[in-house]
């Protein structure tokens, strides 16, 4: 069973980066079904973001929030802070999509917590941008322009110029 999730995922990535949403999403639910069986939550919050991510290409937001949810569940049940921090990055940028902008904040500076705690540096640097695009949003530019500067900064020591660059 162990085997046949795994090959059910790798198949899902396959159809996912050729466009077939509906052959991806049936093969991430299988390989859902079998780590159920299995016990093996890990993977079973890998396939729930998995299926935010179609549902989230799809502009199904309100399942995509699920889907995150549901792994962010598992997540904190194991312990991971570092896709807790991702699960919460999601959830603030489907958050803002949908114009709900307090728990896009709160979502991204629990994010920011996490990564922080853990020492991912270049993880703070995007939830900072993703911070600073939910106070432009709001035409906080004060804000706005302190988050980006933050991003900033942590590119340059990072260097990484492509993060410099945006």
């Amino acid at each position: 069973k162990e085997n046949m999730a795994n090959h059910s995922h790798n198949l899902a990535e396959v159809f996912g980066a050729r466009g077939d949403l509906d052959s991806a999403e049936k093969m991430f639910r299988k390989a859902l079904a079998l780590n159920e069986e299995l016990g093996d939550k890990e993977e079973m919050a890998t396939q729930y973001a998995k299926l935010a991510e179609i549902f989230e290409t799809r502009g199904a937001l309100d399942d995509a929030t699920d889907m995150h949810l549901k792994s962010l569940a598992l997540h904190e049940e194991l312990g991971d802070k570092g896709n807790m921090a991702a699960n919460y990055g999601n959830l603030g940028v489907l958050f803002r999509a949908r114009g709900d902008l307090d728990n896009a904040e709160d979502m991204h500076f629990k994010a920011l917590a996490l990564y922080r705690e853990i020492g991912g540096k270049k993880d703070m640097a995007a939830t900072y941008s993703n911070l600073g695009n939910v106070f432009g949003t709001r035409e906080d530019l004060d804000k706005a322009e302190k988050m980006f500067r933050k991003a900033l900064a942590l590119h340059e020591e990072l260097d990484e110029k492509n993060g410099v660059a945006v």
